[in-house]
């Protein structure tokens, strides 16, 4: 964007030297018919001269034509509305600093950063003296604020200060306030990163930053079901459902080229399509199998809000699992856990439904049914008629248990670890079994990597903002290949 006059001299200097290298192209052209290197060259010098001189026209036709600034939707175009809002008045950078009291040096400075380090009532200062119109959504928060206060903020409503830094924070935030220890005021820059978290968690720039408590409603990300234990941290949980809500509407966004099918329900047809498909029943072909069926499958490494969790958003189904095991078995079983709540959604087209899950301490029928699925469908039989073989093997005794997992594991020529974790569901919660089933895991390869590398195989990155695709890499931190997120 040229921003003044000196800029706009420069460009047309740009200009000139392009198209001079333009002409002296073509002449070579003719030496060198054929040669890709010059036809690369050429488009690209096409490219930058096209690109300069939508620039000049942009400037030139907003230069003094007193067009209106539309009204301010967001925090984040108020810096570059701003600089329009002058151009399109006719003011200079001098004119403008001795409307507002300051130097021009400190307009240009601005200009340069896009107003990154302008304080909260400086920019309110701007907005006045250029008569702008801001929306309720974008409207500037009267008080300023320190990046500890608000850090602060974050912890009261669930989040600890590693997850603030690590995940919600971008690193050039990060990186600015950590020689200060936080004690700077949030500036403008701040400000767009404090209205991106509020998006995530529902909650306007003026409430972040507010004299008020801060206040999730779960209500506002649609129709929320837990099933979880008692003792559960319900403030880091519903903080974190937000979060994990607002990353799978960034991956819903970058998955939106793949096609809905329909979702099959028989488990014993899922065993055979993947083996079938793929040639073995591993975890990575069984989240490969769910991305053709247009379901996204996403890992995250969080400790703590929950194990499992399943979103209905906007027609299509979503799967986040979390696990601290290093047991593909375990994994297997939560992701089918999952499938079934997705298979029981698909064609519906109503209010946006999430389910958020502690596998070990859901015990109602529902989640039963999806137990009793997701055993099926990696055994390839009924898991609950191997269960029930181990139990009365076990004459009801339950210290016998893990002794007749492997010895009826052995007998019907199926996995133990995927048994034990079938038999650790249907045992009552009191008796702890899914330490015991912990026992008889085996341990695989790096899970949650190759999880998210299958995600990014299968995603679009173009189609989300830079502060999105910021967090979701921050999400997929583990992964060796979030590089190729390239911010």
């Amino acid at each position: 964007m040229i921003k003044n006059e000196r800029q706009l001299r420069l460009t047309g200097s740009q200009l000139d030297n392009f198209r001079q290298r333009l002409t002296d192209i073509e002449k070579i052209k003719e030496e060198r018919k054929g040669s890709t290197l010059i036809e690369i060259e050429e488009n690209a010098i096409k490219s930058q001269i096209k690109e300069l001189e939508d620039q000049v026209r942009e400037y030139e036709l907003l230069w003094a034509s007193k067009t209106p600034i539309p009204v301010l939707q967001s925090f984040e175009s108020i810096p570059r509305a701003l600089i329009k809002a002058r151009i399109s008045l006719g003011l200079n950078q001098k004119e403008l600093a001795e409307r507002v009291g300051l130097k021009e040096q400190q307009i240009q400075r601005y200009e340069s950063t896009e107003y990154e380090t302008a304080s909260l009532a400086r920019i309110r200062q701007f907005i006045k003296a250029l008569d702008l119109t801001v929306s309720d959504s974008a409207q500037i928060p009267i008080r300023d604020i320190t990046y500890r206060d608000f850090i602060g903020r974050m912890r009261e409503i669930g989040f600890d200060n590693d997850f603030i830094v690590t995940r919600l924070l971008p690193l050039r935030i990060t990186s600015k306030i950590q020689d200060r220890k936080a004690v700077m005021t949030v500036d403008s820059s701040g400000i767009q990163v404090v209205e991106n978290i509020g998006k995530i968690l529902r909650l306007s720039p003026s409430d972040m930053i507010g004299p008020e408590p801060l206040r999730l409603n779960l209500e506002r990300i649609g129709n929320v079901r837990f099933k979880l234990r008692k003792g559960a941290n319900r403030r880091l949980l519903n903080a974190y459902t937000f979060y994990a809500q607002y990353l799978a509407l960034i991956v819903l966004q970058m998955a939106q080229h793949l096609p809905i099918k329909s979702l099959p329900t028989n488990p014993f047809e899922i065993h055979q399509k993947i083996i079938g498909t793929y040639s073995s029943f591993t975890l990575e072909n069984a989240v490969r199998y769910l991305w053709s069926l247009g379901i996204p499958v996403m890992a995250l490494d969080d400790p703590g809000a929950f194990q499992g969790a399943f979103f209905h958003e906007r027609g299509r189904s979503i799967i986040i699992i979390k696990s601290k095991s290093k047991s593909n078995a375990r994994w297997l079983f939560d992701l089918f856990h999952e499938f079934w709540h997705a298979a029981q959604y698909q064609g519906d087209s109503g209010p946006d439904s999430i389910v958020i899950e502690d596998f070990e301490n859901s015990l109602d029928d529902e989640e039963r049914d999806a137990s009793l699925f997701s055993g099926a469908v990696i055994l390839g039989r009924p898991s609950d008629e191997l269960v029930q073989m181990c139990i009365k093997k076990a004459n009801m005794k339950i210290p016998k248990l893990k002794q007749t997992v492997q010895e009826v594991a052995k007998l019907e020529n199926v996995p133990i670890d995927v048994l034990a974790n079938c038999v650790a569901y249907r045992i009552p919660k009191k008796y702890n079994w899914w330490g015991v089933a912990a026992t008889l895991q085996k341990p695989g390869y790096d899970i949650p990597q190759v999880v998210r590398d299958i995600l990014l195989e299968q995603v679009d990155l173009s189609q989300v903002t830079e502060f999105d695709l910021g967090l979701l890499r921050r999400a997929l931190a583990f992964s060796n290949r979030t590089a190729e997120l390239n911010i």
